[in-house]
């Protein structure tokens, strides 16, 4: 008995479920369609751009010294900040040269001083040995004078009738005469050795600037010698991480000095004081991309001109980095470079993107990322799907859902509405028609009748 209850359920059961299924059937004959409601909202123009993140700029680090490498603190990736050692050469060689620098700056500087105490006493004593020789002129001179007056009183004595002086005495005030003549003639040359001597004063000044120069040079080269041996430490010249290490301790290196080329490059110190994306945009997309950088951003176009496009304030840029891909990062456009990349037919420009959001400490340089340039923005507008828009004849429109009506057959109409279309972000589009409203429905897809729904209806209209 249980088993004929179960049976007749399940028969009935089965009866139910085809009689269901057929109703489906004859209701489903007409495809009704996809609908989207026509909205009053916001909707934004987006330009996305794939690039790379980049560093402010990376420094290449070189040594102008030479030696044994001895000690590298830093590990790539690390953050280092201005004047941290990177790399220590072995000092020992530079440490000597300084020391033997500095004996020769001693012995420059002791020659130096000499000279300027020679200078200095010859200086003093050429003018007391000029008033001395001059003195001693003017004595001898005056002694002359008198010599010459007794000779000739005696001359005159002697030459006189009778004689009233002895030929001895003549003989004698001749001979002081000529003693008075020879001191006089020495005393002169006395004078004008003393007045000559100013040429060894001059030499004694070209002496000090000898020595001045002998010593500057000298500590010229102690200054290079301790430059070279301070040139052992290399140090960060700016805060940030170290990108990559081309050297390792116990390797001997060639000083950029003694290099046409500069020397190796042992280090790269990337800057990241500053981090950007460097994105390429679509020559397509460039002129909406640069209508929202700054004027100082965009290419000169010529003498006399300033930039392309009207000043506008930097709009933001939405970056999304592909380490990252649940953050979002914002930045500011800084240059639109002007170079183009020719890629496969397809034309493209560099847009450096400074990055401003304190989150970007976490990009590393060298990343992949995705910038997001908002190039327009309406506000308060109806909008619907782009899959809501049809082309009939030179006409674009929506197909809006009417009501049901007895021409319809009962099932709801469309209507063919022209508009006049905006901006579009990719899935939404603006619209402008007064003929549609906000949460009127307009097709995506179109109804469409079923081959069975067609019969009917070819059967119903031969009836008729």
């Amino acid at each position: 008995m249980k088993r004929l209850i179960i049976a007749v359920v399940v028969l009935g059961l089965v009866v139910v479920g085809f009689w269901a299924v057929g109703k489906f059937v004859r209701v489903s004959d007409l495809f009704a369609g996809e609908t989207a409601k026509v909205e009053i909202g916001e909707i934004r123009k987006l330009v996305s751009a794939s690039g790379r993140i980049e560093a402010n700029r990376l420094i290449q680090i070189k040594s102008k010294a030479s030696g044994e490498v001895v000690e590298l603190p830093k590990r790539d990736g690390a953050f280092v900040r201005k004047g941290e050692l990177l790399i220590q050469l072995k000092p020992d060689d530079e440490r000597r040269n300084v020391e033997r620098m500095q004996m020769a700056v001693d012995r420059a500087r002791t020659t130096w001083e000499k000279a300027q105490i020679t200078h200095r006493q010859r200086e003093a004593d050429h003018p007391i040995s000029v008033a001395l020789a001059t003195a001693r002129l003017e004595s001898a001179k005056a002694r002359l004078v008198l010599a010459e007056f007794a000779f000739k009183r005696t001359s005159e004595l002697y030459n006189s009738t009778p004689p009233k002086a002895s030929p001895d005495e003549m003989i004698r005030r001749k001979s002081d005469r000529d003693d008075a003549q020879a001191q006089r003639d020495a005393a002169a040359a006395d004078l004008q050795q003393a007045t000559s001597n100013q040429i060894l004063v001059d030499l004694a000044a070209k002496d000090v600037e000898l020595a001045k120069a002998a010593l500057d040079t000298a500590l010229k080269d102690l200054e290079d010698a301790q430059e070279r041996l301070a040139e052992t430490r290399i140090v960060a010249p700016v805060d940030g991480v170290v990108f990559e290490t081309n050297t390792q301790v116990g390797e001997v290196i060639q000083g950029g000095k003694a290099t046409i080329t500069g020397g190796t490059v042992l280090m790269y110190l990337a800057d990241v004081s500053r981090m950007y994306v460097v994105a390429q945009v679509d020559e397509a997309d460039w002129a909406s991309v640069a209508a929202m950088a700054p004027a100082s951003a965009r290419p000169q176009v010529g003498p006399g001109a300033t930039t392309v496009g009207a000043d506008t304030p930097a709009a933001p840029v939405t970056v999304r980095a592909d380490a990252f891909p649940k953050t979002e990062f914002v930045g500011i456009i800084e240059q639109l470079k002007p170079k183009p990349n020719p890629t496969a037919g397809v034309v493209s420009y560099d847009v450096r993107i400074l990055l401003t959001s304190p989150n970007r400490r976490g990009l590393q340089h060298g990343m992949t990322a995705e910038a997001e340039f908002n190039t327009a923005r309406r506000q308060g507008v109806k909008k619907v799907p782009l899959e809501a828009l049809y082309r009939e004849g030179d006409q674009v429109g929506v197909y809006l859902k009417t009501p049901a009506s007895p021409a319809t057959k009962g099932q709801p109409g469309q209507e063919f509405v022209p508009v006049e279309t905006g901006i579009d972000d990719g899935s939404f589009i603006e619209v402008r028609s007064d003929r549609l409203a906000a949460g009127d429905d307009v097709y995506t897809k179109r109804p469409t009748l079923t081959p069975a729904q067609k019969r009917r209806e070819q059967e119903a209209d031969d009836e008729d």
